[in-house]
């Protein structure tokens, strides 16, 4: 899901241009593949996310195109200072991707309660692929906490599997908005406040 620039204070719009490979300032797309999605509006527009999974960093094309562009050069629009820390994050993220080649976990502040998440969506997964919860549980723990801890007095394994599972389906079942929610301090739901929704 890519939020629009009105409610993601950290979006940053840009012009693109064509670059040839020897512009000191050109960015090689190309070398960015697995990290970029990029989304084309109704009307025309590129909406880019640069992506490892974990960390991201968005770019709203206002002027120009991306297109199947290797090569490109931004012009970033900026003004004013009510966004302007959260806009010069990302476009210091973006450098660091630029010269690194990789989103520097240093640049991006940790976000509590992610392996949480990610252990649930994982639960949740193996279940719909239909394993049980102590193959989950090897995969995740390891076999010689399994082997040790599986199915003792306190159970303490397989709860912590149950909830993971009953986080998941509040997350699927909608709960994924709230995340949206304390990030942006606005709803989606169809509002119209995410690129999807247009």
């Amino acid at each position: 899901m890519l939020w629009r620039a009105e409610v993601d204070p950290a979006v940053v719009a840009v012009r693109a241009f064509p670059a040839e490979p020897h512009d000191a300032d050109a960015l090689d797309l190309g070398s960015l593949r697995p990290f970029v999605v990029a989304v084309r509006s109704a009307s025309g527009q590129d909406y880019i996310a640069l992506s490892d999974g974990w960390r991201r960093l968005r770019l709203d094309v206002v002027e120009g195109s991306v297109g199947d562009q290797r090569w490109v050069r931004f012009d970033y629009r900026l003004s004013g200072f009510r966004n302007l820390e959260p806009r010069l994050r990302t476009l210091t993220r973006l450098a660091a991707l630029r010269r690194d080649g990789r989103l520097a976990q240093t640049l991006y502040p940790t976000v509590a309660g992610l392996p949480r998440r990610i252990e649930a969506l994982r639960t949740s997964d193996a279940l719909a692929a239909g394993a049980s919860y102590r193959d989950i549980a090897l995969v995740l723990f390891g076999e010689t906490r399994v082997r040790s801890d599986w199915r003792t007095n306190s159970d303490y394994l397989l709860s912590r599997l149950r909830r993971r599972a009953a986080e998941a389906r509040r997350m699927l079942n909608g709960g994924y908005r709230m995340l949206f929610e304390s990030r942006l301090g606005r709803r989606c739901a169809g509002s119209g406040a995410c690129v999807d929704c247009r």
